[in-house]
């Protein structure tokens, strides 16, 4: 006996040690790999029309392009990766995608962006989503329900972004239990940033004819109190 463990259990934990980490350096090292790859696939969102004149009704080319790489891999990993480790890597892939989805909107290429690109990347978001759900099907004996909730939360920071900017009263993010609610995910210097670029389209349609007895736009209206109060903030 060594601590009240006994010595077989203590051999036993020296031989798995250096598995684990054998293990957990190859899952690490495949999880690089799948963002890489990933990334390689958002790098096409260059051909995202971010003033586009109509949303786009199939999504963005890049989602869907890592939609088929993800599902073709997926019924290949399934195959060779325990459960578990599958389960942790998509997860990680999904939380990278909502990274890489917050950082579309802050890339300083994009100058602006009008509401029918948000509508746009609502539709990739919902595709990942969609992926998401359809995945968690795969573990039932480790708990589908809980890998389901788990893929959807890696996705909340992008998904909470993409509410935020559809809403017709954006600054109720100010809003301290509206934001813990809605919103507990954003952080408030990267919605100001994102939030100085977005024009809505129905923006060029009240200034076409000029100020006098022109309509205030409300959703425009609420945007430029979000914009102020963030510019006071920071």
């Amino acid at each position: 006996m060594a601590c009240g463990v006994p010595l077989r259990a203590v051999d036993r934990g020296r031989r798995d040690f250096p598995l684990r980490r054998s293990r957990d350096a190859a899952e690490a090292l495949l999880l690089r790999l799948l963002c890489a790859k990933v990334d390689e696939f958002m790098r096409q969102s260059d051909g995202v029309n971010w003033m586009a004149d109509d949303a786009p009704p199939g999504g963005n080319e890049y989602a869907n392009e890592v939609i088929i790489y993800l599902e073709t891999l997926t019924s290949t990993a399934q195959q060779i990766l325990p459960l578990p480790v599958l389960r942790r890597v998509l997860v990680a892939v999904l939380a990278h995608i909502s990274e890489r989805i917050i950082e579309l909107f802050l890339n300083d290429s994009v100058k602006r962006f009008n509401a029918n690109a948000v509508t746009g990347i609502d539709t990739d978001l919902k595709m990942f989503e969609t992926f998401a759900e359809g995945m968690s099907s795969l573990f039932v004996d480790s708990g589908q329900e809980s890998a389901k909730n788990e893929m959807k939360a890696a996705l909340v920071e992008a998904r909470q972004l993409v509410n935020l900017l559809m809403s017709n009263s954006p600054e109720t993010f100010l809003n301290p239990v509206i934001r813990e609610k809605s919103y507990n995910k954003l952080d408030y210097r990267k919605v100001a940033i994102i939030s100085e670029k977005f024009r809505d389209t129905s923006e060029s349609y009240f200034s076409t004819f000029g100020t006098r007895g022109a309509r205030q736009n409300p959703k425009k209206k609420s945007l430029d109190t979000l914009i102020k109060r963030l510019r006071e903030a920071s």
